[in-house]
């Protein structure tokens, strides 16, 4: 005989229809919860990585926070250099895009590991448009230089949380690239210069050679040479220093002439010039140049009446 549900069979069921609504409904909370916490995180921490950049250039720090104490200083803004000038970025107070606001800054030392010349930036956010908002902290860490009269900060430029360096190089060994004060040190601590390399640079091969290329160096593997870019031509780098056969320059007279000595292939011309075999040769209308897109020395006589005799055009190439 077939029978329906009892009261307490469906009471039972619709309890447990519920507790498993409510436990969904919680769990879908939880998700959203979670997921506007890893945003607002996500949103910090860009911030605070753009600030870092800000920062790390020695012009916008300084501006930023020269004159002040490294130990306690409470800033409302920051600076960001522009043409000749610079404009207030980062204002206390101010909402920033993905609804974060930045509540309050504070410069101080009260850090553990920081080295005697280091202070740490604590930037305090809100977060969300909610009437009670969240908060997050993000903390950069300032080098800086004080001046010996007022004992105030001089100079200074963001670090790296974790490390001396803006760039790491590696995950095994993020110590190779430093940044100090405007130079870049690979393999040094110390750079002097703004490129400083303790250790060797390997150059590649590159066709490449025009004005917009001009300086640039490059290692030729044909005539196992470096070479460097003249705006018009590779020229190698070193290597011995020949003299081609001086000729006789050309003469016609009355007119322009022109004698021309082309460099050897896998050499380039480094030098002219003319030699006078005798002394009471009248030098007035010679020339001699370089063309370096016919890799060749050029020599000119302009003479009006008799040529003289022995005057030879010298090439020397590389």
């Amino acid at each position: 005989m077939n029978r329906g549900f009892s009261m307490i069979e469906v009471i039972i069921s619709m309890g447990l229809l519920t507790g498993l609504a409510v436990m969904g409904m919680q769990f879908m909370k939880n998700q959203s919860e979670s997921q506007k916490t890893v945003e607002k995180k996500y949103e910090t921490v860009t911030v605070v990585s753009s600030i870092r950049s800000l920062l790390s250039e020695p012009d916008n720090c300084t501006h930023s926070f020269k004159g002040q104490s490294a130990t306690m200083f409470v800033p409302t803004k920051l600076y960001k250099k522009v043409g000749l000038g610079f404009e207030e970025v980062y204002v206390r107070g101010t909402q920033l895009p993905g609804n974060i606001k930045i509540d309050n800054y504070l410069l101080n030392k009260t850090y553990p590991g920081l080295a005697s010349n280091e202070s740490v930036l604590r930037i305090n956010f809100n977060l969300g448009k909610e009437a009670i908002r969240d908060t997050s902290q993000g903390i950069l860490r300032i080098h800086y230089s004080l001046d010996p009269d007022t004992g105030l900060i001089a100079t200074c430029y963001a670090l790296n949380n974790n490390s001396d360096n803006l760039w790491e190089k590696s995950i095994i060994d993020h110590h190779n690239i430093f940044y100090n004060s405007g130079n870049v040190g690979i393999g040094t601590t110390t750079p002097t210069a703004k490129l400083t390399v303790a250790g060797s640079i390997k150059v590649g091969e590159s066709a490449l050679c025009n004005p917009m290329t001009e300086g640039e160096l490059r290692y030729d593997s044909v005539s196992h040479a470096m070479a460097f870019c003249n705006g018009a031509v590779w020229i190698p780098m070193g290597g011995a220093l020949t003299k081609m056969i001086p000729v006789d320059l050309s003469c016609d007279d009355g007119a322009i002439s022109y004698t021309t000595i082309a460099c050897t292939p896998g050499t380039f011309v480094r030098s002219c010039g003319l030699t006078l075999l005798t002394p009471s040769i009248d030098q007035d209308g010679l020339t001699c140049t370089i063309d370096p897109s016919a890799n060749a020395c050029i020599g000119m006589r302009n003479k009006i009446g008799t040529c003289d005799a022995g005057i030879k055009l010298e090439c020397f190439c590389q």
